[in-house]
């Protein structure tokens, strides 16, 4: 009964520590890079009221990116402004639009459109300077 060899032999407890302290940090970047669309989703899903409304203005904020070609100057998102109306009511709201994969059919159409098309808004039904775009196409 001496020479058998238990689970808790085999297993070194440093190496087990090492690969849940590395498996942490992969999951929180996950979470640091998804934090800002889990939000947007949660307030999203807290305004209740919707309406139409169109865009005042979409202007992009570029930044310098290097490379092995050289410096290119590469479009981050865009600021969007809007406005729309509620109970004869006119508000407006502005919005910073990342330029995501997610995101890239609808900014194509913003930018394409030049200010002509209209968009959705949700606000919120209490206080309706509270708004967000609904950025499904």
């Amino acid at each position: 009964m001496a020479n058998r060899v238990r689970w808790f032999h085999v297993i070194n407890w440093k190496n087990i520590t090492g690969i849940l302290f590395i498996l942490l940090m992969f999951l929180g970047a996950a979470i640091f890079f998804k934090l800002p669309q889990i939000t947007r989703n949660y307030e999203l899903s807290r305004l209740n009221g919707e309406t139409k409304g169109y865009l005042t203005s979409v202007e992009p904020n570029t930044m310098m990116k290097q490379g092995h070609e050289g410096n290119k100057l590469v479009i981050e998102s865009y600021d969007v402004s809007y406005k729309y109306i509620v109970n004869d009511q006119a508000f407006s709201g502005k919005e910073k639009i990342k330029n995501t994969g997610k995101n890239e059919y609808y900014l194509k159409q913003v930018v394409k459109s030049e200010l002509k098309i209209s968009v959705i808004i949700k606000y919120d039904t209490q206080n309706p300077k509270i708004s967000l775009l609904k950025l499904e196409p």
